[in-house]
């Protein structure tokens, strides 16, 4: 293991020795393992925080990155989140400390993970110091109090390794992949309540009858009315989710806010251009939400964060053809490596088909499936240029379902075939 042995136990007055640490962690970073892992990472969070209206894609996308189980028709899934506490000293060298901090932590993570079936661990990019789990759960006594288990010896690892304390978050149980952002939700509401969440068999069973609640057409219907700026209809669907003659306690109105900021989160990832600052701070929201002493409170700033979040979208949808193909751009960045259809992205900017078309090809130049093999094609040489994965993977990673395939494609595009690339890169640059 990573944090094992000398380079983390030891320690003067309990403070981990980072000059041996650091060196070991930068040297076991970079791995074909490790960048399978990290793109199985990034799609697990993609999962949580995009919109996605293809399940078969999902499904697709999941078995080119080896993640088979999670594709499975009765799957039974639960989400768990650890964050570690750092300490809050400051300085630069501190900086220093503090973020190898937190890579040894993920390191643990996921080693940890690795020793569990079932179990993938994702990351939070825009805070290092937490981790989130997916769990697989069967049938059976033992297995619901699987998660459980798991995170109570990742934190007894994590105090014993990094002398750190840790908040844990476990979600409620759910089915199917079409539920996991309520999972995530859950889980969220569990971590920013904690130790005040009392997990008593009532509150989880109104946390269960709001989930049902929220499915993805539910979703989508919140989402049309954000992206077409009216506030006067989402205001009406507050109404009805804060009742104000709701018999409810306050944990229930925080799970309805947190479920509402992934919405936001969403769309903002669709139409926000050029940074991620309205982004980053909605996800930040997550934590600051649970503060709130009143459903009014609470209500207040989620009308405030619609309100930021149809603005950015305004920017966008009111403004010339270029920003909006911009935005269709980003999106295919994004998710070229799965496969989204011209009918799919239409429906996602809430354009006629053929006019998406002709408006992407007048402004970028091509046409859209151009487009997207480009980007797969750029990614495919970055990827042989490393010279750490087989060129299987690197052909599911890039989006091709078939090794043959992409082989063809990379040919018809570069001239070579991927092997030949690979060799006279590999050669080319060894000389120098």
């Amino acid at each position: 293991m990573l944090v094992d042995g000398e380079g983390i136990r030891s320690s003067i007055n309990g403070k981990v020795d980072w000059e041996v640490l650091g060196p070991r962690i930068a040297s076991e970073a970079s791995s074909g393992n490790e960048a399978l892992q990290l793109l199985q990472e990034s799609f697990l969070l993609q999962l949580i925080k995009d919109e996605w209206n293809s399940m078969a894609v999902i499904r697709e996308r999941l078995q080119q990155l080896q993640l088979n189980p999670l594709t499975a028709n009765d799957l039974n899934l639960q989400i768990a989140a650890l964050e570690i506490k750092v300490p809050s000293e400051k300085g630069t060298d501190r900086q220093e400390w503090k973020a190898l901090l937190k890579l040894a932590f993920q390191k643990l993570c996921r080693e940890t993970s690795s020793g569990w079936k079932g179990i993938y661990p994702f990351r939070d990019e825009f805070n290092s110091a937490l981790m989130y789990f997916l769990v697989i759960l069967k049938s059976g006594p033992e297995q619901s109090h699987k998660t459980h288990r798991f995170i109570e010896e990742l934190k007894q690892s994590t105090a014993s390794n990094l002398r750190l304390e840790c908040a844990a978050g476990i979600g409620e149980q759910v089915k199917g992949l079409k539920r996991l952002k309520n999972a995530y939700t859950s889980c969220m509401l569990s971590w920013n309540q904690s130790p005040n969440y009392r997990e008593a068999e009532g509150e989880s069973r109104q946390v269960r009858e709001l989930m049902q609640f929220f499915t993805p057409e539910v979703e989508r219907m919140l989402a049309r009315v954000i992206e077409n700026m009216d506030m006067n209809a989402f205001r009406m669907h507050l109404d009805a989710l804060f009742n104000s003659e709701r018999d409810a306690p306050m944990f229930v109105f925080t799970f309805l806010a947190l479920r509402l900021l992934l919405v936001f989160s969403s769309i903002a990832q669709k139409f926000e251009l050029g940074s991620s600052a309205v982004q980053k701070y909605l996800w930040k929201c997550q934590i600051s939400i649970a503060d709130y002493q009143s459903r009014e409170g609470i209500r207040e700033k989620i009308e405030e964060l619609a309100l930021l979040v149809m603005d950015e979208v305004q920017k966008i949808r009111l403004s010339s053809g270029r920003h909006m193909i911009e935005a269709v751009r980003k999106d295919i960045g994004e998710h070229f490596c799965c496969e989204q259809d011209l009918s799919s992205l239409a429906e996602r900017f809430h354009f006629n088909e053929t006019y998406l078309s002709g408006l992407f090809k007048q402004h970028v130049g091509i046409p859209m499936d151009d487009y997207v093999t480009r980007l797969r094609m750029a990614e495919a040489e970055q990827l042989l240029q490393e010279n750490k994965l087989k060129l299987t993977d690197i052909a599911m990673f890039t989006g091709y379902s078939s090794f043959t395939g992409f082989c063809s494609a990379f040919k018809k595009y570069s001239g070579r075939s991927p092997k030949d690339y690979r060799e006279r890169y590999v050669k080319r640059h060894a000389r120098n």
